[in-house]
This record gives structure tokens, C-alpha cells and sequence, in this order.
């Protein structure tokens, strides 16, 4: 049981009801000699009840020694002769104190037992039920106390303790009675705001509080105490004020900065927040962890306020000067994101990785931004170093296979794409890539399983739809691309993608041209900078017959995407129809430079420069 207020008291008390029973002991039986000295049975009786006192003062003289095994075999011994209610409790006693609670409970029942309306030995009994947590049968020890003597000021503590945890309604009201008798109690007052504070009665609380304030106004933890309540009940200019008037005796006082910093920021005063903060961390006291914190919080703020990015920035990056962690530079890394400041969030997230090689989630959050800054070149060496480390991470080698893939570096992308499908067999994007890719690379066969995969995950999705469309225009199943594109086309009329494709596919065959124009077209009003776009619309007018046109747009075209084999074997095409084969063989050369594998286009430099 917790020390109380009273408890001092009660001990002083107790030692004098234990002289006083002594003392009438021993009057006790020098009168019985002088009266009943003919008596052998009386005399006895009194030899008996001599050695119960003679063992009994024995216990006690240990116990005051704090010999509590030794006090226990005296009372023992005094026991066997008198079983009376005084000594079960002494035994109850010193058991407890060896923290021996079955055995200390057993004797302070039998003490109740013997004499149910003693107070003190339901005192003790009430304190043993509480100590090993049977807080019902404490309570009604409890309240039967005060049932004997409703001034029993320990009685209405140890009840409000028991009522506490399943109860804390009822403890408040135990609690406020015992105030009303004792006055403002310190003990008393402190459990009350805790439990108001518990139970969200912060304006309690703070009354609570002020009349502690009154008892002790030096005490640092109870102002501190009072800051944090005034904190929970948003009184936050209060808070400020309270922390500033401790500051004053306490200047370096790390708590008292921090309510003063939370306070200003939940008043939406960012700046000044800001300002604590660093002296915060400034402060060489302050542990990393709550540095950590301090950033964790920022960083929190700033998803949910963008007026506090930077501020978030200017702290964090406090806290990453002075710091090896991995974290900061990541937290850095995503607020330089949210500032639009794309080259200094690659430079914290390379920093983050370079504190923590091990951490996968970096080197995928590097690359998914690099792939999103569309900067592939930097992406491939970056994360062909993480390929090397982690073989089988999927992200990692999806964002590979994706990149050289947007690099039009297919065979490559193939290897890492593959390896991403083992990994995870289900992943759409995996397999459609694959699928997309294996279609640019001529293995159309092969990649009609990893498409048809990927639509029995997402029978609907446009995109797969569309490659599988050009998968069969590789294989010249005609009838099943048109079918495909024909069917996307009710569902989505404008989809650009589709009118190009579908385009394209008609103008490679020659056929309905017109339409294929007209669909081309309304792709490119939708989207005007496509390179491809541009580069279908350019080949149906050449395939019209329209020269000039075509080379228009498909010059266009390759001023858009430079790194595009296709566009420049189109350009030569044209070109080359229009006489002017010098710059169609040059375009040609650039083709075959960009994708040396095309034999045919080798063919048409051969023929040309003839």
C-alpha cells in the first residue's frame, strides 16, 4: 500500500494502543496473583498466559529490531498458548512486511474474525487485499471501516485507491468527501487531477491543481503538471504564460521549452514553435530520441499544413547536422519533394542510403522518384548497385525492368521484368510490362500468356487490352486486334491511346486509311506533345501519299523523344520517298545506332547508298 498523508500519525497512534494493551496485560495478571493465589488450576492458567506475554514481548522486542522471521517464531509460540485477535494481527504484521501475503492474509482474517468491529485489524486486512490486487474484497473491508468510524480519515484514501481502476467515478467522490473533512491534502489533491485528467475533466483538473499550486508553489513538476493540463484543456496563451514565469528561475529547463514550443504551434504561430524547437535542439542535453521526436512531429504537421514544410525543413535539418541517422536525411528527402525541389530530394534520399545500405524502402523510394523525375539514366545506376545487394527485392527490379524499358533498352528490361513476374506472380504491372515488352522485342507468342495473366486479374484494363491489341498486329491476327480496339473504343470513344494504336495498326496495313487519319487526329487534339502521336498522324499522311505533312510531324515526333529508333527509320522513310536520300541515310544510321538489332533498316542504308 502507497505511503498516505496520514500515516505517520497513524503508526504514533499505534504504538501507544500496543503500550497501553501491555501495560493492562501485565496490571491483568499481578491483580489475578494477589486474588487467586490458592487457586493451582487459576495458577496455571496464569503460568500459561505469563509465558503467551513473555513470548509476545519477545516478538515484539524483534520486530522493533527488524528481525521479522525471528518476531514471527515468538508470536507463534504466544499463539499456541492464546489464539487471541492481537496476536493473529502482529503475526499478519510481520509476514507482510516479508512479503509473505498468503500467510499475512490467513492471520488478519482470523483476526477479523475474532473481534470483526476492531478497525485496525480490518486496516490491516483491507491492506493486504489491496497489495495482492483483490480490489473488491478491499473495498468492502474498506467500506466497512467507515461504516465503524466515519472518521477514519485512511479509511476514505485506501477506498478511493480500490475504486480507482474499475471505479474512478466513484473514487472522485471518495476522494472529494475525504477533502470536505481533511482540507486541501496533498496526496488527496494529487490523485483527484489525475483522475480528472483521466477521465477528460481538464477544467477540474486545473482547479485541482491551483490548490496544490497553493500548498507548494516551488514545486517544478506540479507547474509542470499544471502547464501539461493547461496544454490538454487548449488553454495554450495560459501555458505560455505559466512556462515563461518558470523559465524565469529555470531558463534551460528542457520540458518547460518544449510546452512553450507545442504551445505556439498549436496556436498556429509556426515561427515562434520554430524558434523553441532549435533551442530545443540546440540544447546539449537533449537526447537524439527526443530530437527524433521533435522531427517525427514536423514532419507529421506537414502532411496535414504546407505552411509548415519549410519550418519543418529548417528543424529537421538541425537535427540532421548534429546527427547519423538514416531518418533525417529521409524525412529531408520527402519535404525537398513537397517543396518541389526535386535534385535536393534525390541528394537526401542518396544520403539516407548511404547512412543505411541495408534499408530496401530507400533504394525503392529513390527509384520510384528518379522514374517519376523520368531521370532513367541515373535511376539504371543507382539501382543496379541495389540489384547487386538485394537480388530478389520485386520493386527493385521492376523499377529496372520499367526503366530500361522507357529507355527503349528492351533485352535489358526483359532480364529484370522476368525476374520481378517470378517474384511476384500476381502483380499486374509485372506482367503487363513483361508482356509489353516481349512485344517490343518481336516475341509476341510469348507474350501473350503474361497479358492474359494480367487481364484475370483486371479483365477491364484499357492499357493491357491495348498491348495484347498489339501483340496480335505483330502475329497479323487481324481480325482479333480489331476486335480488341473496336471493343475498347465503345467503352472509352476518346481514348487516345487506343485511337492511335488502332490508327497505326490500319495505316500499316494500308487499309481504311480515312479512318485511321480521323482517328489519329482526335488522338493528337487530345494530347498534342506525344511523340508517338504525332509520329502515327505523320505515317498516315505518308501513306496517303501527303509528304510534306509527314515529315512535318514526324519531325515533330523526334524532336519529341530523340532517343526513339522507330521515328527515325519513319523520317527516313519519308525522306527518302521525297528523293532526299543523304538525310534519309542519316536518319537511318541514327535508327540503327539506337537498335541495332533492326536488319532491315540496314537493308535500306545498303539499297540507298547504292
Amino acid at each position: 500500500m502507497e505511503n498516505i498523508f496520514f500515516e505517520e500519525k497513524f503508526l504514533i497512534m499505534k504504538t501507544k494502543i500496543i503500550n497501553i494493551a501491555l501495560l493492562f496485560l501485565t496490571i491483568g495478571c499481578s491483580s489475578s496473583v494477589k486474588n487467586i493465589n490458592d487457586n493451582q488450576n487459576y495458577s496455571d492458567s496464569l503460568n500459561s498466559s505469563q509465558k503467551a506475554q513473555d513470548y509476545f514481548i519477545q516478538g515484539s522486542l524483534a520486530e522493533f529490531n527488524g528481525d521479522y522471521n525471528r518476531a514471527i517464531i515468538e508470536y507463534q509460540e504466544a499463539l499456541a498458548i492464546d489464539p487471541s485477535a492481537g496476536i493473529h494481527f502482529s503475526l499478519s504484521k510481520n509476514y507482510l512486511r516479508l512479503n509473505k501475503l498468503l500467510s499475512a492474509l490467513g492471520h488478519a482474517k482470523s483476526a477479523v474474525k475474532i473481534e470483526p468491529a476492531n478497525t485496525e485489524f480490518l486496516m490491516q486486512l483491507g491492506s493486504i487485499y489491496f497489495l495482492s490486487r483483490q480490489l473488491d474484497s478491499a473495498s468492502t473491508v474498506f467500506e466497512k471501516i467507515i461504516g465503524l468510524d466515519s472518521s477514519n480519515h485512511q479509511a476514505y484514501f485506501y477506498l478511493g485507491q480500490t475504486y480507482e481502476e474499475k471505479k474512478p467515478l466513484a473514487a472522485l467522490e471518495v476522494y472529494n468527501t475525504l477533502l470536505k473533512k481533511v482540507g486541501a491534502e496533498w496526496e488527496v489533491l494529487i490523485r483527484v487531477a489525475e483522475l480528472n485528467t483521466r477521465l477528460g475533466f481538464p477544467d477540474k483538473t486545473i482547479e485541482t491543481i491551483k490548490d496544490l499550486i497553493k500548498l507548494d508553489p516551488s514545486n517544478i513538476q506540479l507547474q509542470k503538471f499544471f502547464i501539461e493540463s493547461l496544454l490538454q484543456n487548449q488553454k495554450y496563451d495560459e501555458a505560455i504564460e505559466v512556462a515563461d514565469k518558470n523559465l524565469i528561475s529555470f531558463p534551460d529547463d528542457i520540458e518547460l521549452i518544449e510546452y512553450k514550443a507545442k504551445a505556439f504551434f498549436s496556436l498556429k504561430k509556426i515561427e515562434k514553435s520554430t524558434e523553441e524547437y532549435l533551442k530545443l535542439i540546440e540544447n546539449p542535453q537533449l537526447d537524439y530520441t527526443k530530437k527524433f521526436i521533435i522531427a517525427s512531429a514536423f514532419m507529421a504537421e506537414s502532411n496535414k499544413d504546407s505552411i509548415v514544410i519549410p519550418f519543418a525543413y529548417k528543424v529537421i535539418s538541425k537535427i540532421q547536422s548534429d546527427s547519423a541517422d538514416w531518418q533525417t536525411s529521409a524525412f529531408l528527402g520527402e519535404l525537398a519533394l513537397k517543396m518541389e525541389r526535386d535534385s535536393l530530394a534525390v541528394f537526401h534520399f542518396k544520403d539516407a542510403i548511404s547512412k543505411a545500405e541495408w534499408n530496401t524502402q530507400l533504394w525503392e523510394r529513390l527509384g520510384i522518384l528518379m522514374f517519376d523525375l523520368k531521370k532513367y539514366n541515373e535511376l539504371e545506376s543507382n539501382l543496379l548497385k541495389a540489384a547487386e545487394k538485394y537480388p530478389e527485392n520485386f520493386v527493385i527490379n521492376l523499377l529496372l525492368g520499367l526503366s530500361f524499358g522507357q529507355s527503349n533498352k528492351h533485352a535489358v528490361a526483359y532480364e529484370y521484368l522476368v525476374k520481378a513476374a517470378k517474384i511476384n506472380p500476381n502483380d499486374i504491372t509485372a506482367l503487363h510490362a513483361l508482356g509489353f515488352t516481349l512485344q517490343q522485342l518481336k516475341r509476341n507468342e510469348e507474350a501473350i500468356p503474361f497479358l492474359k495473366d494480367a487481364l484475370k486479374i483486371q479483365p477491364n484494363n484499357i492499357e493491357i487490352l491495348s498491348t495484347l491489341g498489339l501483340v496480335y498486329e505483330g502475329l497479323k491476327y487481324w481480325n482479333k486486334s480489331d476486335s480488341l480496339y473496336e471493343y475498347i473504343l465503345i467503352k472509352e470513344p476518346d481514348n487516345a491511346l487506343i485511337l492511335n494504336n488502332y490508327a497505326y495498326s490500319l495505316s500499316e496495313r494500308g487499309d481504311s486509311l480515312s479512318y485511321a487519319l480521323d482517328m489519329s487526329k482526335k488522338a493528337i487534339d487530345s494530347d498534342p506533345e506525344n511523340a508517338s502521336y504525332l509520329d502515327t498522324y505523320g505515317w498516315i499522311h505518308f501513306k496517303l501519299g501527303n509528304y510534306n505533312e509527314a515529315e512535318k510531324f514526324i519531325q515533330k515526333s523526334v524532336n519529341k523523344e530523340p532517343d526513339n529508333s522507330t521515328l527515325y527509320d519513319h523520317l527516313g522513310d519519308v525522306l527518302n520517298t521525297q528523293g532526299k536520300k543523304k538525310m534519309a541515310i542519316q536518319n537511318w544510321k541514327k535508327a540503327l545506332e539506337l537498335d541495332q538489332a533492326r536488319k532491315e533498316i540496314q537493308e535500306k542504308i545498303k539499297k540507298a547508298e547504292q
